[in-house]
């Protein structure tokens, strides 16, 4: 075979490989994000996000220490529930769906929907919303707040709502699930994920154990 025959053959090898590769690689396409982050656990890598036409709950798992603390709650996601993958920019997949919420949650007050809807997305439909300040749901889609307004916290919500919960005195978490009382048996202040830092004359996990 004359040289220049050879480098054309492997130049079209070496195409057809690459192209077999990226053919290979896992992939997530969306037109605009399904989905909302509302928690990021920096000790499991467990992310909890919300699926706008649905409201329904998912999780998925990011195993890059990067990539992890660069997420942010409120940040949109793209999620591919067929393949249960879960990707940063619509394209490339990045991370597994570990648990998925199969109910579709009640529409709040002031929300319809006309037409059909997809699973993955509002294809077909027309969708009004208005979320008065107040009911427990934010943003211009009317997504459900993680916390309950209450003695406990209190809800960011409404049309230019964020969904953060601020959380009463003794209280913590993004949705104000753990509090020094419960979390910690009142020998402790509990953070943000769950953890206890114990008064000095008490050890453990909860502070649970009197030294």
């Amino acid at each position: 075979m004359a040289p220049k025959t050879c480098l054309i053959v492997r130049v079209i090898l070496g195409v057809l490989v690459l192209a077999v590769f990226l053919a290979g690689a896992p992939r997530v396409h969306a037109a605009s994000p399904c989905c909302t982050i509302t928690n990021v656990d920096q000790k499991t890598g467990t992310v909890t996000a919300n699926e706008t036409a649905t409201s329904r709950v998912f999780t998925f798992k990011v195993t890059d220490a990067k990539l992890l603390s660069s997420l942010k709650i409120g940040q949109g996601v793209y999620a591919n529930f067929t393949t249960k993958q879960v990707s940063l920019n619509g394209t490339q997949a990045c991370c597994a769906i570990t648990n998925l919420d199969l109910r579709v949650r009640v529409q709040p007050p002031g929300r319809t929907t006309t037409g059909s809807q997809t699973p993955n997305g509002s294809s077909g439909s027309t969708t009004t919303t208005s979320c008065p300040v107040g009911s427990g749901f934010y943003g211009p889609t009317c997504v459900p707040c993680p916390c309950s307004n209450g003695p406990n916290a209190r809800c960011s919500d409404g049309p230019n709502g964020t969904g953060v919960c601020t959380c009463s005195a003794g209280f913590n978490g993004y949705k104000c699930q753990y509090s020094n009382a419960t979390t910690c048996n009142n020998h402790g202040t509990a953070d943000y994920n769950g953890g206890c830092t114990c008064a000095a004359a008490y050890s453990g996990a909860h502070c649970e154990i009197k030294n």
